[in-house]
């Protein structure tokens, strides 16, 4: 008897408990979802904040790298105009400091020199027109004074990728 009255609470009741597994399982994977969304929040906001700080380290790296590279620009200008009508390649201290911009740039920036009618040069003497390059044409404005940074050169004018930068010498002398 006792036998055949559980059998009817277990028979009566099986749907109370297949609806309260169902509600269990419904309540357990919710909280997953909701758990789930919060640790993507707090991961999207770590790594919003990593790059930011990313960014704004790159960026004073680049203002600083810029600035080392436009003193040693007006250096080589300052040389130039030292000795108006002579190659400055042939110049031991231009020839030095040619030597020592790419460590300024940490081995990225080579120098290479532009005569007026767009022919490079490098200290190796190479020479390449780049007289159609937005680099070389927008420092034919005299109006303008300043470090040009160009497009992004994949590599066929200097050799590997890297982005140019220019900086006008309006000295007297040869080209």
């Amino acid at each position: 008897m006792l036998a055949s009255i559980s059998h009817r609470l277990a028979h009566r009741y099986r749907w109370v408990l297949l609806v309260t597994l169902l509600l269990t399982l419904l309540l357990q994977w919710l909280g997953l979802c909701l758990w789930a969304k919060t640790e993507q929040q707090h991961v999207l906001d770590t790594n919003r904040q990593y790059m930011s700080q990313l960014a704004s380290t790159v960026q004073e790296q680049t203002a600083r790298l810029l600035q080392a590279m436009e003193s040693r620009l007006r250096l080589a200008e300052f040389l130039i105009a030292r000795n108006p009508g002579t190659d400055p390649l042939s110049d031991p201290v231009f020839m030095q400091l040619l030597d020592e911009l790419p460590s300024v740039a940490g081995g990225h920036a080579p120098l290479w020199l532009i005569s007026r009618s767009g022919q490079m040069q490098s200290s190796g003497g190479a020479r390449v027109d780049v007289a159609r390059q937005r680099f070389f044409t927008a420092q034919q404005d005299q109006s303008r004074r300043a470090l040009f940074l160009g497009v992004t050169d994949s590599g066929a004018l200097f050799g590997k990728q890297g982005i140019p930068v220019s900086w006008p010498i309006r000295v007297g002398g040869s080209d």
